[in-house]
C-alpha cells in the first residue's frame, strides 16, 4: 500500500458519493481550507534593502523634477539604514508588487490533499464521519504520469512541510526569479505543525481553482471502509465497483488491539 495516496470521504456526503461514482477529485482553493493559514502565509521579508544609487536618483528626479546634488546623494546613502527603518519595506513598490502577484497567483491555485496513510485514527475522524466513512486509495505512480501528461509544467506536487515558523524571503532575493519560484514553492508546502498528522502530500493545478478533474477509472486502486461503516453503505460501493472499478481492492480499518493505531485487513470482493 506504500505506493496508495488516500483521500478520505463521507458516503452519506452527496458529493463525495458522486465523485466516486464519475471517478472525479475537486480541486479546491485556499477559502476553502479549515486552516486559515494555509495557502495565505504573510509574507515576511528578512534583510534590508541595500542602497541603489540608480534608483534612487531616478525616484529624486520623477518626484523634483531634478537631479538630487552629489552631496545630498552621498547624505541619502549614510542615513539609508535609518530610512528604512522609518520606511519599513513593507511600503515599498517592489514589496507591494510582490505581495499582490503571490496573491493573486495563490487564489487561483486549484489544490488537491491527500494523504499518505490510511491508518491515522484523527483523519478518520475528522474528515471520513467519524470512521463511518471511507478512504479511496489513488495509484501514485499512475496518478502523477496522468497530471503531467495532462497539464504538464502547470501541475506541481508536493510533500507538505510542517513548522512552527513562517517563512521569511530574503530581500536580496526579491528581484530573483528563480529564487522567487523557490520560495513560492515553500510557501505553497508550508503549514503549521499541529497539522502533522496528516501527512499530506499537496497536488497543485495553476488556475484550476474550485474545478472538478475526471481521473482515469484506472488511477482508483483501493476503498479501505471505515470500523464503523455500515453494511448498508458498503454494499451499494461493492455493487458499483464490480462494473466501475472491477480491479479495485476492499480493505476494512479497525482499532488495533496492541496500540493506538488501526490496522488495515484486506477484505473479499464479493458483494
Amino acid at each position: 500500500m506504500s505506493n496508495i495516496l488516500y483521500k478520505y470521504r463521507d458516503w452519506g456526503n452527496s458529493y463525495h458519493r458522486n465523485s466516486f461514482i464519475e471517478s472525479e477529485l475537486f480541486y479546491s482553493n485556499s477559502f476553502n481550507f479549515n486552516d486559515p493559514y494555509d495557502l495565505q502565509l504573510p509574507l515576511k521579508i528578512k534583510g534590508v534593502l541595500k542602497f541603489d544609487e540608480r534608483s534612487f536618483i531616478r525616484d529624486f528626479q520623477n518626484e523634483h523634477g531634478k537631479l538630487p546634488s552629489k552631496e545630498f546623494i552621498k547624505l541619502a546613502q549614510q542615513k539609508w539604514p535609518e530610512i528604512m527603518e522609518q520606511s519599513p519595506l513593507e511600503k515599498t513598490e517592489t514589496f507591494e508588487s510582490y505581495s499582490q502577484a503571490a496573491k493573486e497567483l495563490e487564489d487561483n491555485l486549484g489544490v488537491l490533499c491527500l494523504s499518505k496513510s490510511c491508518k491515522n485514527i484523527l483523519m478518520w475522524g475528522h474528515y471520513a464521519n467519524s470512521h463511518k466513512g471511507f478512504c479511496i486509495g489513488i495509484n501514485k505512480k499512475l496518478f502523477r504520469k496522468y497530471l503531467r501528461d495532462e497539464f504538464s509544467k502547470r501541475c506541481s506536487i508536493y510533500d507538505v512541510n510542517y513548522t512552527t515558523r513562517i517563512p521569511e524571503l530574503s530581500v536580496e532575493d526579491i528581484s530573483d526569479t528563480n529564487k522567487l519560484r523557490k520560495f513560492a514553492d515553500k510557501r505553497f508546502t508550508t503549514k503549521f505543525k499541529n497539522w502533522e498528522y496528516e501527512d499530506e502530500i499537496r497536488i497543485i493545478i495553476g488556475d484550476y481553482a474550485n474545478k472538478i478533474l475526471k481521473v482515469p477509472v484506472a488511477i482508483i486502486k483501493e476503498v479501505v471502509f471505515g470500523f464503523k461503516m455500515s453494511e448498508t453503505d458498503i454494499k451499494p460501493i461493492k455493487i458499483l465497483s464490480k462494473s466501475v472499478y472491477p480491479h479495485i481492492k476492499f480493505f476494512k480499518s479497525e482499532p488495533s488491539k496492541n496500540g493506538f493505531r488501526m490496522v488495515i485487513k484486506e477484505m473479499e470482493n464479493e458483494v
